[in-house]
């Protein structure tokens, strides 16, 4: 049975945040956050997780000082996020992650260097109390079906037949590149400043920040087949304004690029009614990893390198390649009588 998706946490405000009494752990907070540099969206997700197990502590744990704090306290809080939030793995998983970099910190850079008002290098024996605790058992909070080139150009004609541009380009273009969300906002009109070439099949985009350590991440150049080239030319050409990006907003008096959010509310409020399921932008990579596979026939080493850009093609067949398994079978007794 798969289950329900939970609601997220609330956010905690500057209020929830001044209310928390454990200076030393909102000190560190603070100083984990500027000393190691992350992306924009993993900074967001950081500070949200620390803050929300600082005001956990808070409520739960009555401001218990962060050098008091036991294994046991750890997994208290992760059966609260686990049972009583109903949140997902992966979303513990990154809170777990969060705490776990900031407890690094503390226990190999702080605690040496710390005094407290007496003098005395209280976090010394300071240990990171998220090291060895048992992994969570994965439970998928919905089935992944693909979206078919056919799906895809339904919604595709439907946002333009409603004068919405924007999600007709953005929904052709994440489908043949299969860019993520935060790499699609990067996509510049520089792709389309030249003619497509009339013998090749693609040309490559500018380097786009993917994801991976440190402000630079992981630099992606993606394919830009004729398709995601033409959607590109057509929204650039008609949205009435100027900008160095695809996807941007506005008019000519004042425009501005999508947020990585926008993504989520258009899969969730405007392509999920239409398709009758539920749609959310991490599909579009899975359905291109798909699609170039079972329609463009292109090897799935490729594919895993060159669309998906990951290390490992086994990530590539696990998580993103979307093909039903009698669709394998069939395919596997056809090698063997050819």
């Amino acid at each position: 049975m798969l289950r329900k998706r939970a609601p997220k946490l609330p956010e905690v405000t500057p209020e929830m945040w001044d209310m928390i009494k454990d200076k030393d752990y909102k000190d560190f907070v603070a100083e984990f956050l500027v000393t190691y540099p992350h992306s924009k969206q993993t900074t967001k997700q950081y500070t949200s997780a620390l803050r929300q197990f600082g005001w956990y502590k808070h409520l739960q744990l009555n401001d218990k000082p962060l050098m008091k704090l036991t294994k046991r306290n750890m997994l208290g809080y992760i059966s609260y996020l686990q049972k009583e939030q109903g949140m997902s793995v992966s979303g513990i998983n990154l809170k777990k992650s969060a705490l776990s970099s900031l407890f690094n910190h503390i226990e190999n850079i702080v605690a040496d260097d710390y005094e407290d008002d007496d003098g005395e290098k209280i976090y010394l024996q300071f240990k990171n109390l998220m090291r060895g605790l048992p992994s969570l058992i994965n439970s998928p909070t919905y089935e992944k079906v693909k979206l078919t080139e056919t799906e895809m150009l339904y919604l595709a004609d439907e946002m333009k037949k409603s004068g919405n541009l924007l999600g007709e380009c953005w929904i052709k273009v994440a489908f043949y590149t299969g860019a993520r969300r935060a790499e699609l906002v990067q996509f510049k009109t520089s792709i389309v400043s030249e003619p497509f070439p009339d013998d090749k099949p693609y040309i490559r985009s500018h380097k786009v920040r993917g994801k991976g350590a440190g402000e630079e991440g992981k630099q992606n150049q993606y394919l830009i087949i004729r398709e995601a080239y033409d959607a590109i030319k057509e929204f650039v050409a008609n949205r009435g304004y100027e900008s160095d990006f695809v996807f941007t907003t506005g008019n000519t008096e004042s425009n501005r690029v999508i947020s990585v959010s926008w993504a989520d509310d258009f899969c969730s409020r405007t392509l999920s009614p239409l398709l009758g399921r539920r749609v959310n932008p991490h599909i579009f990579k899975s359905s291109c990893v798909t699609y170039m596979y079972e329609v463009r026939k292109f090897k799935l080493e490729l594919i895993s390198k060159y669309i998906a850009h990951h290390e490992s093609v086994d990530l590539t067949r696990k998580r993103y390649l979307l093909t039903e398994e009698t669709e394998e079978l069939d395919a596997m007794f056809s090698e063997l009588r050819d």
